[in-house]
């Protein structure tokens, strides 16, 4: 009955949901205050010992992931990227070693921590860690539970999705295209960051030129004169 019905509109169930409950949670999705509400549940799941990126991935999935597909499909078409947001621009620039950016923690305790557990901690922490698997840190260290852990925990995260999303936003890197982390995040993106630079280096340049320029021309005038 429900197919017949849907049917009469020239359409399918699948491409009736996707029209009438996909595509508004698309583009919802693409606002900064949905991005960060995500990572802070993401975050407080994973805080209390629940795995926030599984509890929360049908969610993720249905809605980032199928943004991620089709700025892939479009780049591909050689078309513009639809999408600024998208599934792995968490795992990217929210989640670097897994939820919490704990890859960076592990960094920081094996350069400057004098504490035995800790460095033992990270030291069997940062292979796993290289791939976004941060269990060994947040049970070992812990993370879970502890309440000096907590404020970096939750705000680290919250900071750099707002520097990415801005970045995003502004034009200076450009929406995740590929499925591959670790490609996308050294090259794609360290290219669009280059480009950038390159943009300011040669507006530099340019006024720099003007003010030699400007300064030459004032000098000539200075030796004409009287």
């Amino acid at each position: 009955m429900i197919n017949y019905l849907i049917s009469l509109n020239k359409t399918t169930v699948i491409e009736f949901i996707a029209t009438l409950i996909q595509e508004p949670l698309l583009n919802m999705s693409q606002g900064f205050w949905a991005v960060l509400l995500m990572t802070l549940l993401v975050q407080i799941f994973w805080f209390f010992g629940l795995h926030g990126t599984d509890v929360l991935g049908p969610v993720l999935d249905s809605i980032w992931l199928t943004a991620q597909i089709a700025n892939m499909n479009a780049f591909m078409k050689g078309e513009a990227l639809p999408f600024v947001w998208t599934r792995n621009a968490f795992d990217l620039y929210a989640w670097i070693g897994g939820a919490g950016s704990t890859l960076l923690l592990l960094l920081a305790i094996l350069l400057f921590s004098k504490r035995d557990d800790q460095r033992t901690v990270a030291k069997l922490s940062i292979a796993p860690g290289c791939f976004n698997v941060n269990e060994p840190v947040m049970f070992g260290l812990p993370i879970v539970l502890d309440p000096i852990y907590f404020i970096p925990f939750i705000l680290a995260p919250v900071v750099m999705v707002s520097i990415a999303y801005g970045a995003h936003i502004l034009g200076w890197v450009s929406p995740v295209k590929n499925q591959n982390r670790l490609v996308n995040a050294t090259v794609c993106q360290l290219a669009d960051c280059n480009h950038g630079l390159a943009r300011t280096d040669s507006t530099g340049s340019q006024y720099g030129h003007r003010v030699l320029d400007l300064c030459a021309i004032r000098q000539s005038g200075q030796q004409a004169g009287p």
